[in-house]
């Protein structure tokens, strides 16, 4: 809605257009409030998923010690 109204001509006038731009923003709100929801939700979907993610069991190092491969030589022969 637009400022531009003289709203001290008309005083019913001036109400009208107070209450159509209260509507207006109210259901601005509204859709901001569901926008935001919608957001949370998708990010709660994405952290249980990524709760559910296996992480790769940390190595030991014995592990490293008795294989004799180090983890930069595994590193390399996983890229090629």
């Amino acid at each position: 809605m637009s400022n531009d109204f003289a709203h001290d001509d008309d005083p019913a006038a001036a109400t009208v257009f107070l209450a159509a731009e209260a509507a207006v923003l109210t259901e601005r709100v509204r859709m901001l409030r569901q926008q935001l929801a919608d957001v949370d939700a998708r990010i709660r979907e994405t952290a249980e998923k990524l709760g559910r993610l296996d992480p790769p069991p940390p190595a030991s190092a014995e592990e490293h010690e008795t294989s004799g491969t180090s983890a930069t030589a595994r590193t390399r022969q996983c890229h090629h």
